[in-house]
């Protein structure tokens, strides 16, 4: 057979297999199932959108579909609430049966309120993914799907803290919740030592943070903080001190404290301009940086809620002092010059000025005018237990005493006999008198008194008996005099109202003088000194048991001069001041000079002569120092005689 036969025969086959009798077989027809699907949503009321078997659905709490498919495919193309967290599972239920279960979460709000207690300083924590810094209190909102405590806290140095959280119910929205956190912390405290190795002259007040704490005694101050950087100052003094606080060395958080007393003088120099200094014991003294043309009026310095006061011929000066330390001097009233206390019940005592236009009084509100006056002032102020009185001159020449009386303008009183010059004194105010003392042309003491008496009594001291004052109490100002050999001191006499010179001592002495309690009798010479005779204190003759505090035999003596001008002849010698008395105790030619107060002997000078003596006048007496003056100001420590042995004082 040929090729070509087989070719032909192949064909024929191949065309008479693809004949079926002229038919056509169609193909087998896709099989679909119907399928069903359950939805549950639940965290949310809103509709959760999703794609499944090729529909787009919506379902809200729950829902079923069914669908018919070929094929089973799982919900695809999810879309969530707005702010919700979901999460959803796919299971199979049966052959044809499926479910889907979504689990949403609402984003919340939540509020954290916090307090802190124990410390001032900042802690730190983390909440809500963020990092937070609280002092004291705060709060704080944030938003989330789940709610975390706080952590990783970073509390103070040296603090120990304790953190309570927890949920408390919802203050406002209802899709807020709401919690608490309280850090309760505490600081170990310190301790911080200030020792007082010696008395203080006047009660010092010391600032420790909040804490003020007055001290004066010998002591150990303990203070304590849980601030470590508090360090103690001084705040003020109720007198006039210089005060430190210095660093104990080696000694962590241990202070010293220690004051000196401060008076104020001209430093006077020979041939050279005297300018306002501050006088202490031990310190060289310091210059106020005030002009060399001021002259202090009175030699006192007055202390007023902490800071000090001085009088001067151009006005009221204060001294300011920071941490115990002369910050400033500032000129607080123009042209007034004296400056006293006014007491009110011997409890009160406020500061009074005086200047030409009358009395200023400080107030917490500044200087306060509380007499006004006309004429001229020709005396200081004079304070006398509850009195405070000043001389005023009027145009036609006639004198009268300004007074007031527990701090209220009082009658004012005319000198009834002629007026020569003051005292230096104003009213005097005994246990039972109100004395008003001033010199008549003659030469006499003229003492008025100011009680109620008919017929006003008035009477005189001639200069030859040696009218003075001295205090028969601590409160007591009394008129006393030397006459026919007796002390006598005018009073009332006891039970009744009568008005008398009565005996205090006799004493054969020519010569008398009285400061505060100290009250001293002597021969005058005519060389204006005299011979001590009695020192009497406190009720009793303390001249022998000075005289064994001298070691020496020989008499102590005392200049008689006193101070006078055109105005005024003072009551009492310039050797004699605030209840002390400046002494000379030997030959004329070589001796020692001593200060008392009755009680005890100082030494300010030895190997000194009686010329030299008779220069000096005692300017002021402290709890410390005193100050005299000559042809330069000398500050003397008050150091008192130890077993019969002076103390070296220090002199500047």
């Amino acid at each position: 057979m040929t090729l070509l036969t087989k070719l032909s025969l192949l064909t024929g086959v191949l065309l008479l297999s693809g004949c079926g009798g002229g038919k056509q077989i169609a193909p087998e027809p896709i099989q679909k199932n119907s399928y069903q699907l359950d939805v549950i949503v639940a965290g949310t009321d809103e509709a959760v959108k999703f794609s499944w078997l090729g529909k787009n659905l919506t379902a809200s709490k729950q829902g079923n579909f069914n669908e018919s498919a070929s094929s089973y495919q799982p919900p695809s193309a999810l879309q969530f609430p707005l702010k919700h967290q979901c999460s959803y599972a796919h299971t199979q239920l049966a052959q044809l049966h499926y479910q889907i279960s979504i689990n949403c979460q609402a984003e919340q709000t939540y509020r954290l309120v916090v307090s802190v207690a124990g410390t001032d300083q900042p802690i730190q924590f983390n909440w809500q993914a963020n990092s937070h810094t609280v002092t004291r209190q705060a709060e704080i909102t944030a938003t989330g799907y789940e709610y975390q405590p706080p952590t990783a806290f970073v509390y103070p140095n040296n603090v120990t803290c304790q953190a309570v959280h927890k949920s408390v119910l919802a203050l406002a929205d209802t899709n807020q919740q709401d919690y608490q956190l309280t850090v309760t912390c505490q600081t170990p405290e310190v301790t911080t030592y200030i020792e007082i190795l010696q008395p203080l002259p006047y009660q010092s007040m010391v600032q420790f943070g909040e804490q003020t704490v007055a001290v004066q005694n010998t002591d150990t101050l303990t203070l304590k903080s849980v601030d470590v950087s508090l360090v103690p100052s001084i705040s003020y003094s109720d007198g006039p001190q210089l005060c430190q606080l210095t660093v104990i060395p080696e000694q962590a958080r241990h202070y010293k404290l220690t004051c000196e007393e401060f008076l104020i003088a001209q430093h006077n120099t020979a041939g050279a301009a005297a300018p306002l200094m501050l006088f202490t014991a031990n310190q060289t003294p310091l210059d106020l940086g005030l002009s060399t043309d001021l002259m202090l009026t009175e030699h006192k310095v007055f202390t007023w809620q902490g800071s000090y006061y001085f009088a001067t011929n151009q006005g009221i000066y204060k001294m300011t002092l920071v941490n115990g330390e002369v910050d400033r001097v500032t000129l607080e009233l123009n042209n007034d010059t004296s400056l006293t206390h006014e007491f009110y019940n011997q409890e009160l005592r406020k500061l009074v000025a005086l200047g030409p236009a009358g009395a200023k009084r400080l107030e917490d509100n500044g200087w306060q005018t509380v007499q006004a006056t006309s004429g001229t002032n020709i005396s200081a102020l004079f304070s006398s237990q509850n009195s405070l009185s000043w001389l005023n001159k009027q145009n036609d020449n006639s004198v009268r005493l300004m007074q007031r009386v527990d701090g209220d303008t009082d009658r004012i009183k005319l000198a009834e006999q002629e007026f020569s010059r003051h005292s230096d004194y104003g009213t005097l105010v005994g246990e039972g008198t109100s004395v008003w003392t001033y010199w008549n042309k003659h030469g006499e003491l003229v003492y008025q008194n100011l009680r109620y008496t008919i017929p006003t009594l008035i009477d005189v001291i001639p200069a030859v008996e040696s009218p003075s004052v001295w205090q028969r109490s601590n409160i007591a100002d009394n008129l006393v005099r030397l006459r026919d050999g007796q002390v006598q001191f005018f009073d009332t006499e006891a039970d009744s109202y009568n008005f008398s010179w009565q005996l205090l001592f006799t004493d054969a002495a020519n010569w008398l003088s009285g400061s505060k309690k100290l009250l001293l009798t002597g021969q005058q010479t005519e060389q204006s000194i005299a011979q001590i005779n009695t020192v009497y204190i406190d009720g009793e003759n303390t001249l022998p048991q000075l005289q064994a505090s001298s070691q020496s035999v020989s008499p102590f003596w005392i200049n008689t001069q006193v101070m006078e001008n055109d105005q005024k002849r003072a009551l009492n010698p310039k050797t004699m001041l605030q209840g002390w008395a400046l002494l000379y105790q030997g030959s004329e030619q070589a001796g020692q000079i001593w200060l008392t107060n009755g009680k005890a002997l100082y030494l300010v000078k030895d190997a000194s002569n009686l010329a030299q003596y008779q220069a000096l006048s005692l300017l002021q007496v402290g709890k410390q120092l005193a100050l005299i003056n000559n042809e330069t100001t000398t500050a003397v420590e008050l150091t008192p005689l130890i077993n019969n042995q002076a103390l070296t004082n220090t002199s500047k």
